[in-house]
């Protein structure tokens, strides 16, 4: 909530749940030539678990989950110098304007060696 330091947690965080994150994947799967795999994903249970666990396995979604901690992290700091928690979208727009192209090409260069 207002006032929320947690740089995993707190309001605004994308946290949403698996089904979430499954129609996010869906969406973007096409772009990433994953169309089949996404295709044969279900909504049912059993096969929601499989493509949830499936989707963890991802080079997509670790990207994902390190581009949001990072997020996280600069929403942290800029909170803690504003005295008062930013909110989530503000440290996105602020994290990307400001610093996600040299974080990529850091990470490219680190995920490199």
């Amino acid at each position: 909530g207002a006032g929320d330091t947690n740089p995993i947690g707190g309001a605004g965080c994308l946290q949403g749940g698996g089904g979430r994150i499954y129609r996010l994947f869906r969406k973007t799967a096409g772009r990433y030539g994953l169309e089949k795999s996404a295709g044969r994903m279900k909504d049912e249970s059993g096969h929601r678990r499989e493509a949830h666990a499936w989707l963890k396995n991802t080079t997509l979604y670790q990207e994902y989950l390190a581009e949001r901690d990072e997020i996280l992290r600069h929403k942290w700091i800029e909170s803690e110098k504003a005295g008062f928690d930013i909110g989530f979208d503000a440290a996105l727009i602020d994290w990307v304007t400001n610093y996600r192209t040299g974080w990529r090409r850091a990470r490219r260069q680190a995920l490199a060696r």
